[in-house]
């Protein structure tokens, strides 16, 4: 199943351990096609916050909302974050949910997901 996620967490660093943790679970079943960690400011502005974490195809939710594609998926997914919270959003295609859920918690983040399909 085809979902965008976002994985919130109150600290930067966290975001991007987790990102890089998401990237190795490709044995479990789960492919990452794009991601990034992206932060809120206190002024309600989102946007990449750590050059590391982009790849190509980095999925940049700000053009696509600014494009209209995918648009009632981000727009869910974006209203989630917190101000002056940080987020690993990806596009990812998983068989098992609990693959992302459990490494969430490990790493401390809530997990917030939306089908591509709907």
């Amino acid at each position: 199943m085809e979902n965008y996620v976002a994985v919130i967490f109150p600290v930067k660093e966290q975001a991007i351990a987790f990102h890089s943790a998401l990237i190795g679970l490709h044995s479990e079943g789960l492919r990452v096609k794009r991601a990034g960690v992206y932060g809120r400011g206190v002024d309600g502005e989102v946007s990449l916050v750590d050059t590391e974490t982009e790849n190509e195809g980095a999925l940049d939710f700000l053009t696509m909302v600014r494009s209209g594609s995918e648009q009632q998926a981000v727009d869910e997914l974006n209203e989630r974050l917190p101000n002056s919270s940080y987020a690993a959003l990806a596009y990812v295609s998983e068989n098992d949910p609990t693959v992302i859920d459990n490494l969430a918690r490990e790493y401390g983040g809530d997990v917030y997901r939306k089908s591509s399909a709907t």
